[in-house]
């Protein structure tokens, strides 16, 4: 991160600890409470005017008054301001400033395949088939995506058992779902077409096929 977006970020980080209110989604983050300093007032209004990279907007709102925070406004610690913070586009990225975001966006029916998250540690990062999770680090650029996985050609496992002509020879795209289990969100890759029944065991799921196997899969899940 710059000098001045590691500044932001920790004033975003000091609101939340104050008690904002946060809505985050993948073009904003809204912040809504009040500042906790004439400090933190004079440096909100200073990025309104020079907005540090790489946000695209920044809007501090007066809620009570109508209209935008501006300097020479006397400080007042129970004023509720709200602050809308754009965040940068790029092509197949989705870019988050919290973890905390993650579950609900991957919650909608359309997606984009990778998430840049800033408070995420390269220790947490992980790539999966249709889904990549990666760190956002705000200094540099969004790192070009990494070449496609190579098909899933499940022939090999269940030959012995069908027709070839069942059996498709890449599962890529067949069926993404993302379903919620006791709090639990939970992103698989199935096709459709097999599957009569699943049941969770810890940290993976066990699907029912119309044969005499099971087939396990293995899955990344966070808590929502």
């Amino acid at each position: 991160m710059t000098t001045n977006s590691t500044h932001l970020v920790d004033r975003v980080r000091e609101l939340i600890a104050t008690g904002a209110q946060v809505d985050e989604r993948i073009d904003t983050l809204v912040l809504r409470g009040s500042l906790p300093s004439p400090e933190a007032q004079a440096d909100w209004i200073a990025f309104v005017d020079d907005v540090p990279g790489p946000f695209t907007s920044l809007q501090v709102y007066n809620a009570a008054f109508g209209g935008d925070l501006v300097i020479g406004e006397t400080f007042d610690s129970e004023r509720e301001i709200v602050i809308t913070l754009g965040k940068p586009a790029s092509d197949g990225y989705a870019f988050f400033m919290f973890q905390s975001a993650i579950a609900p966006y991957l919650a909608q029916r359309s997606v984009l395949g990778r998430l840049a998250i800033a408070d995420l540690s390269p220790a947490q990062a992980f790539r999966a088939r249709a889904l990549e999770i990666v760190p956002w680090n705000l200094a540099q650029p969004a790192a070009s995506p990494e070449p496609p996985l190579s098909p899933i050609d499940p022939t090999r496992y269940v030959r012995d058992f069908v027709p070839d002509r069942e059996v498709v020879t890449d599962l890529d795209d067949r069926f993404q779902e993302s379903c919620h289990m006791d709090g639990i969100h939970l992103l698989f890759q199935v096709p459709i077409y097999a599957v009569e029944g699943l049941e969770t065991e810890d940290l993976a799921i066990w699907l029912r096929g119309g044969g005499r196997l099971n087939y396990r899969s293995e899955m990344r899940i966070w808590r929502s």
